[in-house]
């Protein structure tokens, strides 16, 4: 006896499922035995002019290698019909007459499907091959379901659903002959009634098998890859990924100039057959088409009633397209609100454990606030939020997270409340600073009183809920203090500043006032009297740079302080601009040296005082500019817009700009 490397002979219970197939069967799939082989060939898809196939060759148990799709229309390897029996279970005279019967089933024409071409940029055509176990492959667990009797057998199936249907088919080849024959047409019947696929109509020219295939499938039918992108096309009784959808679809001028010039002009053909918009045909279909039509003599009785059968089958697929739509449209619907109220039981279940853990509504609340945590909102959302209901296993696997930010959101809150109560302790404070300084406001605002050490080791201790009254105490001692000798400390560290940084560029002392060079007339009416200042905050080249409102401005001294102490507390702690810390402003020394290039052009003091130098600024021209009739020049600058116009001459590398008195030109002109 030859050794047989697998077992391939059915049980008796198999043989007994197999029935033939008898024409005068209640229960058909199909009217010719062509549409069955069609059927099977949709749901096993064993394409052998395709990559990516469910299943193998028809070595049972084997699986395929994946490979690249072979075009339309290509030469195929014969194939053993689907119920002939193995060459292991046969002598040498049987297998001659199998091999005779394998010739006989290679001349059959192949099916729609087997001639669909595969697109080029086809995730089957690069996928890249997988090893193949060359061993045995037996039932596993599922022999047993083989010795079910047929009744009971189509009554188990009934309770799967079609995805699971199509599952169970590509699990062993047994398997596959067994469901997907036409004794169980009842039972895919019942399978896509359950899930409310309307009924398939008698005109349409598909069976429930191959209808199954292309609503759940979610394989492509010509190269048998996966596709994430949904593109319906049920018009064509097909589903295609998007590279084979564009290689099977053609125009129909194209086809119909193959078959001559007489069957392009008949225009009757275009309206037989469901197009995908803009003439475009599926190729297979639409020569079948051709064929069936050349078929019939032209002005026949057989003709016209071919066409008015066509005619009925195209308008049942659209009507049935329709249809499937209608039907996708409300099961997206339907699972919408599923996964709407799942969400909504998540969130609502999270809720209750952590009230049960002593959290409050309103810390609840908080962690969706975007005000309270800015940063850990959405963090929180995404946990919660989620279309799935809440188990034991999934609370064990999100507590942890969800219970940093309850208490991150417990800490806001206390903290939020505390500089509530210090916000009310602050204004009174402020209030009497004003009435007994004459109207005149403390240069030390909200959040610099935050920052006291008292104050912030109270605010970072989250185990005190309320502000204790030995701190009030003590802070009504400390503020007071603070208050009076902050304006004088902070004009202090800003001259100390602006003297350091000087030197550091090493630029001249205020007072001192370079020699004149240019002939300019220092006695004109618009120089004469020029006031000067010592104090290095009042100069004109003196400039700071803050971050105010999330921007970096230059700055004048008076402007940068109103800036910090205009208004010295918000009016609430949840809402609105907060008042800024008081931070070390940085010195523009390129604002300074530019500043005093052109002061020295213009043959005045460093030291002149930036409110003079606004004055004065309308009376400045820029030379340069004039000559090159430049008229959008504005003659109503400030002094800080004419430093920026000089710095901007330099960054182009034109050199200085002659920056002069109006007064020096009518001299000129004159």
């Amino acid at each position: 006896m030859s050794t047989r490397p697998r077992r391939v002979a059915k049980t008796q219970a198999l043989q007994n499922v197999q029935v033939p197939r008898a024409s005068g069967s209640d229960v058909k799939m199909g009217d010719t035995d062509e549409e069955y082989e069609d059927a099977n060939s949709e749901t096993e898809k064993d394409d052998e002019d395709s990559d990516g196939s469910q299943y193998g060759s028809k070595g049972k148990g084997k699986k395929r290698n994946g490979g690249q799709a072979l075009a339309s229309g290509s030469e195929q390897s014969p194939k053993r019909a689907r119920n002939s029996p193995s060459i292991h279970d046969i002598g040498e005279e049987e297998s001659e007459k199998a091999e005779a019967t394998d010739t006989t089933t290679v001349q059959k024409p192949l099916s729609r499907l087997h001639r669909l071409g595969t697109g080029y940029f086809s995730r089957g055509v690069w996928r890249s091959k997988k090893k193949t176990n060359s061993g045995t492959r037996g039932f596993g667990k599922l022999k047993r379901l083989l010795d079910v009797p047929l009744e009971v057998f189509c009554n188990i199936l009934e309770y799967l659903g079609p995805l699971d249907l199509l599952n169970l088919t590509r699990t062993s080849w047994d398997l596959h002959e067994v469901i997907v024959s036409r004794q169980m047409k009842r039972v895919w019947q019942a399978s896509l009634a359950e899930v409310d696929v309307p009924p398939l109509p008698d005109k349409v020219p598909i069976n429930e098998v191959q209808l199954a295939s292309m609503l759940f499938g979610n394989i492509c039918q010509s190269c048998g890859a996966s596709t994430a992108i949904k593109i319906y096309h049920d018009h064509l009784l097909v589903y295609l990924c998007k590279s084979c959808l564009n290689s099977n679809l053609t125009n129909n001028a194209i086809i119909l100039s193959e078959f001559g010039r007489d069957v392009a002009k008949d225009k009757i053909l275009l309206g037989l057959l469901p197009s995908s918009g803009r003439g475009k045909y599926l190729i297979p279909d639409f020569e079948d088409l051709i064929k069936e039509y050349l078929a019939t003599r032209p002005g026949s009785e057989e003709r016209q009633k071919w066409i008015q059968n066509k005619s009925a089958i195209c308008s049942a697929v659209y009507d049935y397209a329709v249809r499937l739509h209608q039907w996708r449209y409300s099961k997206t619907c339907e699972k919408r609100l599923e996964t709407r109220n799942a969400s909504a039981d998540r969130r609502q279940s999270i809720e209750e454990k952590l009230s049960e853990l002593g959290y409050s509504r309103e810390e609840i609340s908080a962690c969706y606030s975007r005000t309270v945590m800015p940063t850990c909102s959405r963090s929180y959302d995404s946990l919660v939020n989620q279309p799935r209901r809440l188990t034991d296993r999934i609370w064990k696997t999100i507590s942890r997270d969800i219970l940093e930010y309850a208490n991150a959101a417990r800490t806001m809150l206390r903290t939020r409340k505390k500089k509530s109560d210090l916000l009310g302790f602050f204004k009174s404070f402020c209030d009497g600073y004003k009435k007994e300084h004459e109207g005149v406001d403390a240069k030390f605002n909200f959040g610099d009183f935050l920052q006291l050490s008292s104050v912030k080791t109270i605010l970072e201790n989250n185990d005190i809920v309320t502000i204790p009254d030995t701190l009030i105490q003590e802070l009504a001692i400390e503020v007071p203090a603070i208050m009076e000798d902050r304006a004088h400390s902070l004009e202090a560290e800003c001259k100390a500043l602006v003297n350091s940084r000087r030197e550091e560029l090493g630029l001249l002392a205020f007072g001192s006032v370079p020699a004149h060079e240019g002939g300019t007339d220092v006695s004109s009416t618009e120089i004469r009297n020029v006031p000067t200042t010592n104090c290095p905050l009042l100069a004109a080249s003196t400039t700071f740079a803050a971050h105010i409102d999330w921007s970096r401005r230059d700055l004048r001294f008076q402007t940068m302080m109103g800036s910090y102490f205009d208004k010295l507390y918000p009016d609430s702690t949840e809402y609105g601009r907060q008042p800024c810390p008081w931070i070390t402003p940085e010195y523009q020394q390129e604002y300074a040296k530019t500043s005093e290039e052109i002061l020295e052009g213009l043959g005045l003091p460093f030291n002149v005082t930036a409110e003079h130098m606004d004055k004065i600024s309308r009376s400045l021209i820029c030379k340069t500019c004039k000559k090159r009739s430049m008229l959008w020049l504005s003659t109503e600058w400030s002094w800080m817009e004419w430093v920026r116009h000089y710095e901007a001459h330099k960054s182009r590398l034109e050199g200085k700009a002659d920056i002069k008195f109006k007064v020096e030109e009518d001299k000129v002109e004159a």
